[in-house]
């Protein structure tokens, strides 16, 4: 039997399928704050789903001796995986101690502790020296002490629960690796996955580099805005990596392969002084690498143009959200930008020959069937441009944390999913093949019926388009099919 001190374990979405695979940025970084002194290893139990059909994760317990289980819960999507995987952990190693970390996690951290016992910690907000402190004090010389001190720490203590505040956030002052995968089992085939499978065939590489966490902005649907951040993770303001250290982490990606650099913010968040030094550096060092962002609004001209200079613009990507065609709407999600601005930078992009994503959603606060109309008109008029690659337009969830979840009344939303349990029973449900809420609400102006119908009205409209779009493919569109 292999022994290891800590086990990382990313779940899948679905117990007998892979689903949902990305790992939290914050996982490799807590894993690498510690690897020097305490022996770890990272399983993605979603990948080795996609790469063998009869992988079972308790197979692969059976024959690991961990002291810890650290398992990510930070997407809702994966509230029945994870827990289902602590339950795991602990049925076939009773002695160990698992922790949970994640946005939904910290938000309902002692809902889950007070109900699943197979829950030892929850480390909430950024978990690198939380994490680290908590695997000293229950280390060889357990210190309840020690315990009680941790940041952001929630536990069973004496049959009460101990639920301590935020107090530490990582800061340009820690130098954190979020970079090295290699204790990740497969993590070259890592590179080389999507969302939901790996894919054995693709001709590139990618990964997602973390360069700041929080958000200046409070979109309706999102749960990782700047106001959960602030209430939630003690973080009153967006933290960015500095350009030298973001640019080392690109030159290492692409030493070790990597075509395609996902990354985790919209530099322009940070200001045009930040993205222009960091595109400089990328620009300086010569480096053959791609680029995808996804765009927190629309993109500067100035940004446009050094973004083309300085990544290679065939393996880059830039993705715009305009949720919807409706400029009213929009605005009250959280995206301030007219039509007719978006149609000039789709036209700027085009000029630079630079690959694009619109991600259209349904069910949005204050659209209806009438608006829909104008989502599907403004798709078509950027269709059959020759570097879009793709249009998304995909249902959404309500996220826990987002002003949707938290302000209902405000957006015209009827909330279905309320606590952790609610979110555990939808995945649990899924999981099983049962019925299950795949919105999670409703609003004042759309049935989930309506939501179901504008889907298929959309599908309706890409379908009719598809012989249209083939004739027009080009090497940026191997996506849209």
């Amino acid at each position: 039997m292999d022994y290891t001190d800590v086990l990382f374990l990313h779940p899948s979405a679905h117990p007998s399928r892979p689903m949902y695979l990305a790992m939290p940025m914050g996982m490799i970084s807590v894993m690498n704050r510690i690897k020097d002194l305490y022996s770890v290893r990272a399983i993605n139990v979603g990948l080795e789903m996609s790469l063998q059909s009869d992988y079972q994760i308790q197979d692969e317990l059976k024959r690991i001796d961990f002291n810890i289980a650290a398992i990510d819960l930070h997407w809702h999507e994966h509230s029945f995986g994870s827990l289902e995987l602590a339950r795991l952990c602990k049925q076939i190693n009773p002695e160990c101690k698992v922790v949970l970390g994640g946005i939904t996690a910290s938000l309902f951290s002692e809902e889950i502790v007070s109900n699943h016992n197979c829950v030892d910690f929850i480390i909430k907000g950024d978990g690198e020296k939380p994490f680290f402190t908590l695997l000293e004090a229950i280390g060889r010389e357990h210190s309840e002490e020690k315990i009680t001190k941790v940041s952001g720490i929630t536990y069973f203590d004496q049959c009460d629960i101990t639920d301590n505040p935020v107090s530490w956030t990582t800061s340009n002052e820690d130098d954190e690796d979020y970079v090295d995968i290699t204790k990740l089992k497969h993590w070259e085939e890592y590179l080389k996955s999507n969302i939901n499978f790996y894919s054995a065939h693709q001709c590139w590489r990618s990964y997602w580099l973390c360069i700041g966490k929080g958000c200046i902005h409070n979109c309706s649907f999102c749960g990782g805005g700047g106001a959960v951040h602030k209430r939630s993770f003690a973080r009153p303001t967006t933290f960015f990596r500095s350009t030298e250290k973001v640019f080392r982490d690109l030159r290492r990606l692409s030493e070790i392969g990597v075509h395609v650099a996902n990354f985790s913010h919209d530099p322009q968040m940070e200001g045009e002084e930040y993205w222009r030094s960091l595109f400089h550096k990328v620009k300086q060092g010569n480096l053959d690498i791609g680029g995808y962002i996804e765009l927190d609004g629309l993109p500067e001209e100035d940004f446009i143009k050094e973004f083309a200079n300085s990544f290679t613009p065939e393996l880059s990507t830039l993705v715009i959200t305009p949720l919807c065609g409706n400029d009213e709407v929009r605005a009250k999600n959280g995206k301030k930008f007219k039509n007719v601005d978006l149609m000039r930078k789709i036209n700027r992009l085009e000029d630079y020959s630079i690959p694009y994503v619109l991600y259209f959603a349904v069910g949005l606060p204050f659209d209806s069937e009438e608006s829909f109309n104008e989502t599907i008109s403004l798709a078509e008029k950027a269709l059959f441009n020759p570097h879009l690659k793709m249009i998304f337009n995909t249902p959404l969830t309500l996220d826990p944390g987002s002003p949707m979840f938290c302000e209902p009344e405000n957006y015209g939303i009827f909330p279905h999913l309320k606590t952790f349990c609610d979110y555990y029973k939808r995945c649990k449900n899924r999981a099983e093949g049962k019925a299950y809420d795949s919105f999670g609400y409703h609003t004042d102006r759309l049935s989930n019926e309506s939501m179901l119908h504008l889907m298929d009205k959309w599908n309706a409209f890409f379908e009719e388009k598809i012989p249209q779009i083939l004739a027009n493919s080009t090497s940026s569109r191997l996506n849209f099919l």
